[in-house]
């Protein structure tokens, strides 16, 4: 098969499942497991992007504690009242730009 026919047979697993599409496409499901596999290897690595802001949940009797330990063994503990909010990101960044 053209390797253009592959490449739209990957398109369409990846979208609706490689068994949908091998039922559909009379294709081998191990080939094209085997090519979704091979297209993935060479892809870069993906990225998560984390909330970095504190989204208060309902009221609780307690509160939150946030443990910060860096690489050279400094640490920081914060304990915040129930429903205080918070930006991690930028307790962070002033943990590790810290005076030596």
């Amino acid at each position: 098969m053209p390797s253009e026919l592959w490449t739209a047979a990957v398109r369409l697993a990846r979208e609706h499942g490689i068994s949908e599409i091998s039922r559909a496409l009379p294709i081998d499901y191990g080939a094209l497991k085997r090519r979704m596999e091979a297209e993935d290897a060479g892809q870069a690595p993906r990225f998560i992007e984390l909330r970095t802001e504190f989204v208060p949940h309902p009221p609780a009797t307690v509160g939150s504690v946030v443990d910060l330990v860096d690489a050279d063994g400094a640490k920081m503990t914060i304990r915040l009242p129930a429903g205080a909010s918070f930006n991690v990101a930028d307790l962070v960044s002033a943990f590790r730009a810290r005076c030596p």
